[in-house]
C-alpha cells in the first residue's frame, strides 16, 4: 500500500505517526478543555482524510515544493483539497494558532501519512444510515426503545409496506440520533446520501428517482382536517402518501412522555412553499387540537417552514444532505399524562402532491419529566447540533461559518470569531 509519495510505512509506524500528529496538535495548550478540543480538531481532520481516501484513493498530496508541513498554512490546503469545508479559512487557522501559541511543525511525510491513513486503524469516519423496511409490529415496538412506559401494541394504520421500518447507524456527525423507527412519504428502502447531489450542476428541484416515489397510500382524515382547520401546514390543500404508526402504551404513574426525532425532506430547498411535506403526531384523539408537534409559531414540522434556526444541510447519513435539508434533532414533550393507557399516532405525508420524499427518524420513546412543547431541550448555547453535548461536531459547525454572519454566533456580535471559539471551548462536554 503506497502512501504519500511512495512511502510505505508499517502499521506500527502509521500508529506512531498518528500519535505524533495528535500530540503535536495539543502542544502548549493552556487548559484541559482546549487540549481536548484540539484533539477533536485532529479527529475531524482524520475524518476528512478518510473521506478523501474513500473517494479518491491514495496518494494524499500536499504541495510538492516543501518538505515541511505547517498547520497554519498547509492543513487548510489539505482540507480544501478534499473539500472539507470547516477547514477552508486561513483566517481561522491563523487566529487559532496565534491564540494557542501553537507553532509546531513536522515533516510532510509524517503529517500526511497520519492524516491519510489513521482512519484505517479506527472506526469509519463516514457511514450511511442503514434502513430495513418492515411491517413486523414487534420489531417496530422494540426499535422505539421504550423507557419508563410499557408499549402494549403498535399498528400500521395507513401506508404501503415500504413506507415504514427500522434504522441504525445514523452516526456521522454533526447530525446523529440513536437507532429507531423510520417513516417516509416514499420508500425507506434506500435513504442513503445521493451521489448525484455532489455532481456539479445538480438541480435540487429534480432529485433522482429513488427519492421520488408515488406510494398510492392516500390521505387520512385527521391529517387532512389538521391541515385545513389550523393553517399550520404552509399552503395546505391536500395530503397524499400518508404513513401512520399507532403506538399504544401504559404509564404506571402520572408522567410526561417524550420522543426524539429528525425530519428531512428533498422538497428542501426548492419546493418549501408549494409542497411542504409534514410530520404530525396526535395524542389520545385524532383531532386537530391533539396534534402535539409544532414550533413556537404553531407551525407543524416542515423542513424550511418551521424551526428555521435548526434546518441544516450538513447531514452525512441520508439523502437529506446538502443541498437538501433536515431539521436537527427535536424532542417533543407531552403535558403530564395520567397513569393508565394512552395512544400516539405518528404520521408523515406528501403535501399537495405525491412525489419528492420526506422521512422522520424516530427514537427514544420514554416517560420523563419536562416542560410541555417541542424543541431542542439542551440548555447550552454552544450545543449547535442539538445532541446535548458540546463536542467535535459543534466545533466543525462553528468552523464551517468562521468569519461569517451566522445564527451560530455565540457572542451576539454578528460574526463568528475567536470569541465564539472561546465560548465553545469553555462549554466543552455534556450540557448541564
Amino acid at each position: 500500500m503506497k502512501i504519500a509519495h511512495g512511502v510505505t510505512p508499517s502499521g506500527r509506524q502509521l500508529v506512531q505517526e498518528t500519535d505524533e500528529l495528535a500530540a503535536a496538535v495539543v502542544v502548549a495548550v493552556m487548559s484541559p478543555k482546549a487540549r481536548e478540543s484540539l484533539s477533536s480538531i485532529a479527529a475531524i481532520a482524520r475524518d476528512c482524510a478518510d473521506m478523501h481516501v474513500r473517494r479518491s484513493g491514495f496518494p494524499f498530496n500536499c504541495h510538492p515544493k516543501s518538505n515541511i508541513f505547517d498547520f497554519t498554512n498547509d492543513l487548510p490546503r489539505v482540507m480544501r483539497r478534499v473539500n472539507c469545508l470547516p477547514f477552508h479559512s486561513p483566517q481561522f487557522w491563523s487566529t487559532l494558532m496565534t491564540t494557542l501559541r501553537l507553532k509546531t511543525r513536522f515533516t510532510r511525510t509524517s503529517a500526511i501519512n497520519a492524516l491519510a491513513v489513521s482512519a484505517l486503524f479506527s472506526s469509519a469516519a463516514f457511514a450511511d444510515v442503514i434502513t430495513q423496511s418492515t411491517i413486523e409490529e414487534a420489531a417496530l415496538a422494540a426499535a422505539l426503545q421504550p423507557v419508563g412506559l410499557k408499549i402494549t401494541s403498535v399498528h400500521i394504520r395507513n401506508g404501503a409496506d415500504l413506507q415504514i421500518g427500522t434504522y441504525s447507524n445514523f452516526s456521522v456527525m454533526p447530525i446523529t440520533i440513536p437507532d429507531g423507527v423510520v417513516m417516509s412519504s416514499g420508500s425507506v428502502a434506500d435513504l442513503t446520501p445521493l451521489a448525484e447531489a455532489q455532481v456539479p450542476g445538480y438541480d435540487p428541484a429534480s432529485p433522482p428517482s429513488r427519492v421520488v416515489n408515488m406510494m398510492d397510500s392516500g390521505a387520512t382524515s385527521e391529517f387532512t382536517n389538521y391541515g385545513l382547520e389550523t393553517g399550520a401546514i404552509t399552503n395546505f390543500v391536500s395530503v397524499e402518501d400518508v404513513v401512520v404508526l399507532e403506538v399504544n402504551f401504559v404509564l404506571s404513574a402520572d408522567s410526561n412522555v417524550k420522543f426524539d426525532y429528525l425530519f428531512g425532506s428533498v422538497e428542501y430547498p426548492f419546493w418549501t412553499d408549494q409542497f411542504t411535506d409534514a410530520f404530525v403526531v396526535f395524542l389520545d384523539e385524532k383531532i386537530s387540537s391533539q396534534q402535539i408537534c409544532f414550533d413556537t409559531n404553531g407551525a407543524a414540522i416542515q423542513v424550511g417552514q418551521s424551526f428555521a434556526n435548526l434546518v441544516s444541510t450538513a447531514d452525512g447519513n441520508t439523502a437529506f444532505s446538502n443541498p437538501h435539508g433536515m431539521i436537527r434533532k427535536l424532542t417533543t414533550t407531552t403535558a403530564v399524562l395520567a397513569a393508565g393507557p394512552h395512544t400516539l399516532w405518528f404520521e408523515v405525508g406528501d403535501v399537495n402532491d405525491m412525489v419528492l420524499d420526506s422521512a422522520v427518524f424516530l427514537a427514544n420513546l420514554r416517560a420523563e419529566g419536562g416542560n410541555e412543547g417541542t424543541g431542542h431541550v439542551g440548555n447550552c448555547d454552544a450545543d449547535l447540533n442539538a445532541d446535548d453535548e458540546v463536542g467535535a461536531a459543534d466545533l466543525a459547525l462553528l468552523l464551517g461559518v468562521w468569519g461569517e454572519h451566522s445564527d451560530m454566533d455565540l457572542t451576539d456580535d454578528d460574526e463568528i470569531t475567536a470569541a465564539d471559539l472561546s465560548v465553545l471551548l469553555t462549554s466543552w462536554g455534556l450540557c448541564p
